[in-house]
């Protein structure tokens, strides 16, 4: 099953062009991987990425059937010449590139452990692998939430992704009855062991996913004192958020790799300490992009 995600004109190995290509309608992105284009009166979704070009083309006969079926080269012509032409923000281009990496990190690991031959018939391993594979759908849903800067509800998503991280860590030696037994909340004190950094990143994600009064003024704009109004999204609040999606992905790979370590003859985020146990690899890839990533994110929070 293919579950890249593909730029618009960018070659993609796994697809072959062929005849039929050209009469399927079966759509091969997510809502997650959509750039949305649109006025007061329809919007469209195109790949992220998408050239310039392919945008003012699908934009144009969007325009043009609304106002009755024009010629679209004749839309586009006398209308498009602008269209597109504001640069995106810097919050948007950041978010969108960690939104690629999420993508891109975890689809390779998925890819890495589903395609394990002859796996042990043990129920820890076959449950705990059943937790992580399901999490490449909160992923995606957090891509999105992280593309709309809608950093509370990305919280609670990034909540429900770290417990299950760490629970499919703790049940993955156990077998029958005791795995009924694992709360995911008391499975991060068995993870800080592996992975020290899941201490703060709970308590953050609790503290932002839980709203309270002392919160209240993060969502509220007072930038008119006689009619208050509710921030629903915010490029500032969500940097924070932003930052710790990049550890859930580095977490995400380190307890897959801990999950499947007896298929893994070579192993990219982990490694085995003098005890023979697995630790965390200081170069792994993932915490490279989250030392590059930091401080950008540190400036669209100071904005």
């Amino acid at each position: 099953m293919n579950r890249t995600s593909p730029r618009v004109g960018a070659s993609d190995p796994y697809l072959e062009l062929d005849p039929e290509s050209f009469t399927k309608s079966k759509p091969r992105f997510g809502l997650c991987d959509l750039e949305m284009l649109g006025d007061g009166l329809f919007s469209i979704g195109v790949p992220t990425g998408s050239p310039l070009e392919f945008k003012k083309m699908v934009f144009a006969g969007g325009k043009a059937y609304m106002l009755g079926n024009k010629s679209i080269d004749r839309v586009l012509k006398q209308f498009g010449r602008d269209w597109f032409s504001t640069p995106y923000p810097e919050h948007s281009l950041l978010f969108q590139e960690i939104a690629d990496l999420v993508q891109k990190a975890v689809t390779i690991e998925i890819g890495r452990f589903s395609t394990i031959p002859n796996k042990a018939d043990h129920h820890g391993l076959f449950i705990s692998g059943c937790a992580l594979l399901r999490l490449e759908t909160s992923f995606s849903v957090a891509r999105l939430l992280l593309r709309q800067h809608y950093w509370i509800e990305l919280a609670c998503i990034e909540k429900l992704i770290f417990e299950q991280i760490c629970w499919s860590y703790c049940v993955r030696p156990l077998q029958g009855s005791p795995l009924y037994e694992v709360s995911p909340t008391n499975s991060v004190k068995v993870f800080k062991k592996l992975y020290p950094n899941a201490g703060w990143i709970y308590g953050f994600l609790n503290d932002i996913s839980h709203i309270s009064p002392r919160r209240v003024k993060e969502y509220l704009d007072l930038s008119d004192i006689k009619s208050p109004g509710v921030c629903l999204g915010s490029a500032k609040q969500t940097a924070n958020c932003a930052y710790v999606l990049l550890f859930l992905v580095d977490m995400f790979q380190v307890c897959s790799e801990y999950v499947y370590r007896d298929y893994y003859k070579n192993f990219l985020h982990t490694k085995r300490g003098k005890n023979g146990a697995l630790c965390l690899k200081a170069n792994r890839k993932t915490w490279k992009a989250i030392l590059n990533f930091q401080p950008r994110l540190k400036r669209i929070e100071s904005l």
